[in-house]
């Protein structure tokens, strides 16, 4: 019994590479810039943008663009898999959210925007990055997150909220250098968490 579930999980890993390196490969198959475009294909610049379907101009250093086509399934991947690394905390952010006891749950850090703007600065931490997890009421915050200094160059920057696909759950990846979130209130009554 113990063999059969080892050879299935053994299996299934070899078929999750193989979906991702066929991904890979044709993604990163187009012919380069510095090389003639094949018939069909449009020459590679910097200021064309393909419509849909792969990009013929990707080569190694864009390959790991934030805004590059990707499967979806990706996404969700990401989610179960950030949600093991490390987190930002309140105490990591100045001036910090308070800590408010949710329906009788555990307390949680709600900010309740009463001001329009509100300039939050992160600080630094030992970790290369951390997930920052927000819960907005009905989409009613803008939120912006700018990396200090240091921040990879294919990490999206600055990091908007009205960039996610859920305009009330919004996830970005905070650097190890810290840097300034912005909280901009669109509508009132309106709180924010820290998930």
């Amino acid at each position: 019994m113990g063999n059969k579930a080892l050879l299935i999980l053994l299996i299934l890993i070899i078929v999750v590479f193989i979906v991702f390196a066929v991904w890979g490969a044709s993604n990163n198959a187009q012919k380069s810039p510095a090389r003639p475009p094949h018939s069909g294909t449009p020459p590679c610049n910097n200021k064309q943008q393909p419509q849909g379907g792969p990009d013929p101009c990707v080569d190694a250093d864009s390959f790991n663009n934030p805004q590059s086509h990707h499967p979806s399934f990706l996404d969700g991947l990401n989610g179960l898999l950030g949600s093991f690394g490390p987190k930002l905390t309140p105490a990591q952010m100045q001036p910090t959210f308070p800590l408010v006891a949710a329906g009788g749950k555990t307390k949680s850090p709600v900010l309740t925007l009463t001001a329009t703007h509100y300039s939050i600065l992160i600080s630094p931490d030992s970790h290369q990055f951390r997930q920052a997890k927000f819960a907005n009421t009905r989409g009613c915050a803008h939120l912006v997150y700018k990396p200090a200094a240091g921040a990879p160059k294919n990490l999206e920057n600055p990091q908007d909220s009205d960039k996610s696909k859920n305009p009330n759950e919004i996830s970005f990846t905070i650097v190890q250098a810290g840097g300034e979130l912005t909280i901009d209130r669109r509508s009132s009554p309106c709180t924010v968490t820290l998930e």
